[in-house]
């Protein structure tokens, strides 16, 4: 059971199979990291969101599941070898840190890790279900080699990478002027 604030998330068994199998949407507590007061990263809505949906009837808590971290093979695949280990070791430079625009912690990590198996922890459901969404913002704006505008690892070319079996280049379609890896 995976509780979002005050509402606990259940096992698929406890909604009927027709509700369970049309939408499934991942969530992780560890989507909603701490961050300092007066951060200017909106995190609160990690959590917020996920309550809304349930309080407005627009889910059922049957419809998320929590993704497991994603496997370090998959992300040596996508990233480079000496940015992912100075990244797990909390090794990167003062600068690398500010161009995240997070502060690095080991439990940033994990949540950027859980963030980037969310798109190959469903892949079994695929043709089973009718939708599938992610209830965390992409983190495709890190580069082969480094993090940066709030993405520490590309989601999106992991799950590529993952899916394809072959070597696939970040793709950033979300286009703004200087944040673009692709």
């Amino acid at each position: 059971m995976v509780t979002i604030y005050k509402i606990p998330v259940l096992a698929s068994h406890h909604c009927p199979r027709s509700i369970s199998l049309m939408l499934k949407i991942a969530w992780s507590s560890v989507y909603a990291h701490p961050l300092p007061p007066e951060h200017r990263f909106p995190m609160e809505k990690y959590t917020l969101l996920p309550e809304q949906l349930l309080y407005e009837g627009t889910v059922r808590e049957c419809n998320f599941f929590e993704p497991v971290p994603v496997a370090e093979q998959y992300i040596i695949n996508t990233h480079t070898t000496g940015y992912w280990h100075r990244l797990a070791q909390l090794q990167l430079s003062p600068a690398e840190i500010r161009r995240t625009g997070f502060p690095l912690s080991a439990a940033l990590v994990r949540r950027e890790v859980t963030i980037a198996r969310r798109h190959h922890s469903r892949r079994p459901l695929m043709p089973s279900i009718r939708s599938r969404h992610e209830h965390c913002g992409g983190t495709h704006h890190a580069f082969t080699d480094r993090g940066e505008g709030f993405c520490l690892l590309n989601d999106m070319a992991i799950a590529a990478n993952y899916l394809s079996g072959k070597r696939v280049g970040p793709q950033d379609t979300d286009y703004r002027p200087g944040r673009s890896p692709g």
